[in-house]
């Protein structure tokens, strides 16, 4: 299993987000995703620091640990937080090491990316995972219901 192996100085993003879980006991929902995504599109054009045209999913507190709250936010990069909207929300990782892993599928089929990464290449490794979130790069391409789609999960190391 490859991973490309990114550090970063600083990253930025905006977006919205949503609770997953609220509680620890309860199961995830997924929703209020698709309401998540057409804010963030109708929004995007607004954006005047934006970096690129990729999409970003960052689930927290659902990863290596169950933690009590559990949230998803669908997030666009930018270089800075100039002239962003109030109603967004900022999130900021400085001096960030990332492990970049290839995908390619639905939705569903993260999961399965997932446990391999966590199961495969993380016991082979020095790099150990550094938070409970998880990140995930959607390309302007990217197309939910096409099998052969490509996409990217991004570990925090």
């Amino acid at each position: 299993m490859l991973a490309h192996i990114h550090t970063y100085p600083v990253r930025r993003f905006v977006g919205f987000s949503t609770l997953l879980r609220e509680s620890a006991e309860a199961p995830n929902r997924y929703d209020g995703i698709p309401t998540l995504w057409a804010k963030l599109r109708a929004a995007m054009e607004s954006i005047p620091t934006r970096i690129g045209t990729d999409r970003f999913a960052l689930i927290e507190g659902d990863f290596l640990e169950k933690s009590p709250q559990a949230t998803y936010s669908a997030l666009v990069e930018v270089q800075a937080f100039d002239g962003i909207s109030e109603e967004m929300e900022r999130f900021e990782y400085n001096g960030v090491q990332l492990a970049v892993f290839d995908g390619q599928g639905p939705p569903s089929s993260v999961n399965q990316l997932t446990l391999k990464v966590l199961h495969e290449w993380v016991p082979q490794t020095e790099h150990r995972v550094s938070a409970n979130r998880e990140l995930f790069v959607f390309s302007e391409a990217y197309v939910p219901t096409d099998p052969t789609s490509a996409y990217q999960f991004v570990l925090f190391i």
